[in-house]
């Protein structure tokens, strides 16, 4: 086989994608792949309901910390991925699950590609809820299914205000993950997948 034949396994246009990546000094990424297994522990909804941030581990709090306060660079690329209703996902259920939450939610969405032989997966689960008035936001990032970077955003009719972001995780010592909320006047389902959060690949100081 010479250098120029295409085997017959590859598409065209993803050699073509891969030989740019490699001129171009930028890691091979693939986004045509389906979330089959989510990481994401199945309390998540109850997560949405508390007043705060936690994290189930000191250890895992520093893992999440060193990555948020990572120096970012550069933006490298924009990864360009679908997001999927998470088959948990409670926003199309005919009533909330409790009086706290205000009908269509919690919401969980997530997406998942391959960034250099790296599974990368992000889910994204918000709710509106009462008692007080409030929305909260969390995105989870995994990389091959270790949480590796957290972000989380919530607003209270209290005037409480906690922000979060972005939501980063580091692939090494080099490059990071970054996924940018993407501002909307609206919080349904179908809103948030019609303007979806950005997510790209940075350089790190």
């Amino acid at each position: 086989m010479t250098k120029d034949t295409i085997p017959p396994t590859q598409p065209r246009h993803t050699v073509k994608a891969r030989r740019a990546a490699a001129a171009a000094n930028m890691p091979i990424v693939n986004t045509s792949i389906s979330a089959q297994m989510c990481p994401l522990a199945p309390g998540w909804p109850e997560r949405l309901r508390g007043m705060r941030f936690g994290f189930s581990s000191p250890a895992e709090e520093d893992r999440l910390k060193s990555a948020h306060y990572a120096e970012l660079s550069a933006r490298r690329m924009t990864i360009d991925t679908d997001w999927q209703v998470a088959s948990d996902d409670h926003s199309r259920e005919a009533s909330a699950p409790d009086a706290h939450l205000a009908t269509g939610f919690p919401c969980h969405i997530h997406t998942e590609s391959e960034i250099a032989g790296q599974r990368v997966h992000i889910d994204r689960t918000w709710a509106n809820l009462w008692g007080p008035g409030r929305l909260k936001v969390e995105w989870h990032i995994f990389i091959d299914d270790r949480l590796s970077g957290f972000g989380g955003e919530m607003g209270s009719s209290l005037g409480l205000t906690i922000s979060i972001r972005p939501a980063i995780a580091l692939l090494d010592h080099s490059r990071a993950v970054v996924v940018e909320h993407s501002p909307r006047g609206k919080i349904t389902l179908q809103d948030v997948l019609a303007e979806p959060d950005r997510i790209a690949l940075y350089a790190t100081m």
